[in-house]
């Protein structure tokens, strides 16, 4: 176990919060999910394209799901227990070793349910391809509860990006022929309604895109694994070398640093959970006594101001994501696309219109364009062609390039 004097650090940093908890072992989803990694067969993975949705059932793809179906079956298990927590002592170890295999196989299960859910679609299976999503984005969500370092957040937000792609594309191409720009879809649109069964489970994926708390909350858990980290750093003498110290810091110099990362790392949070549009200054790396201490703090904060913008894009993706799947619902229930957004909140299909965090304005649609964007760092509307702007390219309506 950790010194208790590292969880009184993490206690003391008000406001984020202890990474670590004690979960009863019938409910902690982490041994099943360690497992689940442990079952992954890789090596018959295809070398390319892949995750594959242009031609998700040739034979080495099929062969690939049916070698890990023991651990699709063992995350399966994970995914039904409510929680997730490491040991304080294994998050240590897992913060040293850095992106070790744990890392990168919850990464490797997310692919491996976006190859199924593309697999299940060309079988016919849509409910159960649109439910294999649906457990990608709640595997985030236990990620983004449990303990952890940096490495495991942005980690978890691979596995969020590669089910908001998996989404995007599932929901089909356009018919052949088909022209927006010669065919405009807001006056007659050719794709019909889904069943109701495939309507529900599309909706009920488009409510789960809207919790973006969790990767809010799963970044103070993520910082204050990281001051843990720091101090384990500075109290080892090959570490502290490696980082140009001669020799280890007194614990009064020690405490006088950390409170100050402390201090930059819960404002960094705090910044993190408004949208861009609202968002003050971060905190800066300017200032400090030049030493080497000093220079691994710069370092540090230097590295981790971008972090905001990093969930900025995220919320953009996940919002333009179930916009995308609320126009697809809407085309083919009314048999054209709307000219705005506004009419996905009449309808229905979406709770509201949703707005873009990078200016609080309502996501911008181009519907002879197939494309609904948000105007990005930018920070202002450039057009769907800006420089900055990102895009959640609507496949139903225009074939991806």
């Amino acid at each position: 176990m950790l010194p208790g004097a590292l969880l009184l650090l993490v206690l003391a940093a008000d406001p984020l919060p202890s990474p670590f908890r004690d979960l009863p072992p019938d409910q902690n989803a982490w041994p099943l999910l360690l497992q689940a990694v442990g079952l992954l067969k890789k090596d018959t993975a295809p070398k390319t394209d892949y995750p594959s949705w242009r031609d998700p059932i040739r034979p080495e793809i099929r062969k690939h799901l049916a070698a890990n179906e023991a651990a699709l079956a063992k995350l399966a298990e994970a995914l039904a227990r409510p929680d997730l927590a490491k040991s304080p002592a294994e998050a240590q170890s897992y913060q040293a070793k850095g992106l070790g295999p744990a890392c990168q196989g919850v990464r490797e299960l997310a692919r491996l349910k976006a190859q199924r859910a593309y697999t299940r679609a060309a079988d016919g299976d849509r409910l159960g391809a649109l439910a294999d999503l649906d457990d990608v984005l709640t595997l985030a969500d236990r990620l983004d509860a449990g303990p952890g370092c940096l490495i495991d957040w942005l980690v978890t937000r691979a596995t969020v990006a590669i089910a908001l792609d998996a989404a995007r594309r599932l929901l089909g191409p356009p018919p052949a022929g088909f022209d927006p720009a010669k065919a405009d879809p807001t006056v007659a649109w050719p794709l019909s309604a889904y069943p109701d069964a495939e309507r529900r489970a599309w909706l009920g994926l488009t409510a789960h895109l809207g919790h973006e708390r969790p990767a809010v909350a799963g970044l103070r858990l993520a910082l204050a694994g990281d001051l843990i980290f720091a101090r384990s750093v500075l109290t080892n003498p090959a570490r502290a070398a490696e980082i140009g110290l001669k020799s280890l810091p007194s614990e009064e110099v020690l405490a006088t640093y950390l409170e100050r990362l402390a201090t930059a790392f819960a404002a960094l949070a705090e910044a993190a959970a408004q949208p861009a549009w609202r968002r003050g200054p971060l905190p800066s790396a300017e200032g400090g006594t030049g030493d080497a201490m000093d220079a691994f703090y710069k370092e540090s904060i230097e590295s981790l101001v971008r972090l905001p913008g990093r969930l900025d894009r995220e919320r953009a993706l996940r919002r333009l994501t179930a916009s995308v799947i609320g126009l697809r619902l809407y085309g083919g229930a009314h048999g054209r696309l709307p000219a705005d957004l506004d009419a996905l909140e009449v309808d229905g299909v979406l709770g509201g219109v949703a707005l873009d965090p990078f200016d609080g304005q309502p996501l911008r649609w181009a519907p002879r364009r197939g494309l609904l964007y948000s105007v990005g760092e930018e920070g202002r509307d450039l057009g769907p062609d800006g420089a900055k702007v990102l895009t959640a390219p609507a496949f139903f309506v225009t074939p991806p390039r």
